[in-house]
């Protein structure tokens, strides 16, 4: 090979090495900015995690936080609660033992006026059933005296046989419990003496005059009460004689005193109320 054709060949080589090498070059180049945008996505991937992974700890903290928060407070409702229910069980076992009180107070007192209505008939019962009644009603007892019994016609003033029956009674009420409550009723003739004005004076005169012997035979005067009804609570219709002879009465009412009862209910209403 001659000398020009050496010196073209070499030039060729080198020339072809050179490219070679820029397009490693080149290829490194590429493969660099490859890599740096892959560790650029990486690297805003991980940024992204990393927030999403502070995210997901303040609720995990938050979840807690409220989770113990929330047991407390359940604890706390839990002891109210229970509070309350031991409170309501107190308070439902005092009502009931206040209640079988009452129960025991009222039983007394209905087996007390039943033996008082027995005792009273039994001091009575020498007496016509046109001269007197007995009757237990509204939990009281009735005894009502008819005016032959007591008084002569159209008078206020007691005779022998209604003093005699008084006394029976009173007998049977001394130191009994009772509230006494002692009504005149008149029928519907119109009266109008020196004495008595009207039925309503007529009725007032007759009740004053029996409470006025029941006290002078040993009954505490702070227990009768004295009232004149006159002719407005009839027990029959005035359109006879024999129901007019009914209606004029003095009526001798015997309740029994309710102070523990009332006591034993206020008690419940206040119980109730609280």
């Amino acid at each position: 090979m001659n000398t020009l054709m050496k010196a073209s060949v070499a030039i060729a080589l080198i020339a072809m090495s050179g490219c070679v090498a820029k397009k490693k070059y080149l290829d490194s180049v590429q493969r660099n900015a490859d890599l740096q945008e892959q560790l650029s996505e990486v690297e805003t991937d991980l940024a992204k995690y990393k927030n999403d992974y502070k995210v997901t700890k303040r609720k995990l903290e938050n979840l807690e936080l409220n989770a113990a928060i929330s047991a407390k407070e359940n604890e706390l409702t839990v002891e109210e609660m229970q509070g309350e229910l031991s409170t309501k069980q107190k308070e439902l076992q005092e009502r009931l033992r206040q209640l079988e009180e009452l129960r025991t107070a009222l039983e007394s007192q209905r087996a007390t006026l039943s033996s008082l209505k027995d005792e009273v008939c039994s001091a009575l019962k020498c007496y016509a059933p046109d001269e007197l009644g007995i009757e237990e009603r509204d939990g009281k007892i009735y005894v009502s005296l008819y005016d032959e019994l007591l008084f002569p016609s159209g008078g206020e003033y007691l005779n022998a046989k209604g003093k005699e029956a008084l006394t029976k009674v009173a007998n049977v009420l001394q130191g009994r419990d009772f509230e006494i409550l002692v009504e005149g009723h008149t029928d519907d003739v119109p009266i109008n003496t020196v004495r008595n004005k009207d039925n309503w004076d007529l009725s007032t005169h007759r009740a004053n005059n029996v409470s006025r012997y029941l006290i002078d035979k040993g009954i505490e005067a702070d227990r009768v009460i004295s009232a004149g009804r006159a002719d407005k609570v009839p027990l029959k219709p005035n359109t006879s004689a024999e129901n007019r002879k009914f209606n004029r009465r003095t009526e001798i009412i015997l309740e029994p005193k309710l102070d523990k009862i009332w006591y034993l209910t206020e008690s419940e209403d206040m119980a109730s109320n609280q």
